[in-house]
């Protein structure tokens, strides 16, 4: 099985950003079973309501970990995922990573091309909002642990 890939973006607005780590496994298989995972620890399809107004849903037992400005893993209830290939954080990420939440989204593994690196931030939002839309977007909001 392929390691999935690790992907730091920021969504809102300039009075309201949220860090977003987004993972995208690079097949249905690995997909099936982190999904099976972070829904074991509270994660929900998003909406595109949920994700235009920042609702996020709680995911109690997803806890983001931080070793220094690197993304280690995430800890989930029982398991863990380890972020092999995680870029850094950015100045923007840290900044609204701040109030110790993130989000964390699971994408399907035809949302972006692995040959890049990291999502096209122009195309990113569009087509986030495209995957609520279909209600194939998996996520919640997580606790940060530096």
């Amino acid at each position: 099985m392929a390691a999935p890939m690790w992907n730091l973006l920021v969504l809102g607005n300039d009075l309201d950003r949220w860090p977003v780590l987004a993972i995208q496994p690079r097949d249905q298989e690995v997909y099936e079973a982190v999904s099976t995972r972070l829904r074991r620890s509270g994660a929900g399809r998003i909406t595109s309501r949920e994700l235009s107004g920042a609702l996020w849903p709680h995911a109690a037992g997803i806890t983001v970990v931080m070793q220094g400005d690197r993304i280690s893993h995430l800890q989930l209830s029982g398991s863990k995922v380890v972020a092999t290939d995680a870029p850094p954080t950015t100045g923007l990420w840290r900044v609204a990573a701040e109030r110790g939440r993130a989000v964390v989204l699971l994408m399907p593994p035809d949302t972006w091309d692995d040959t890049v690196d990291g999502p096209d931030p122009l195309a990113t939002a569009p087509r986030i909002d495209a995957l609520a839309g279909q209600r194939r977007l998996l996520g919640g909001l997580a606790a940060i642990q530096r």
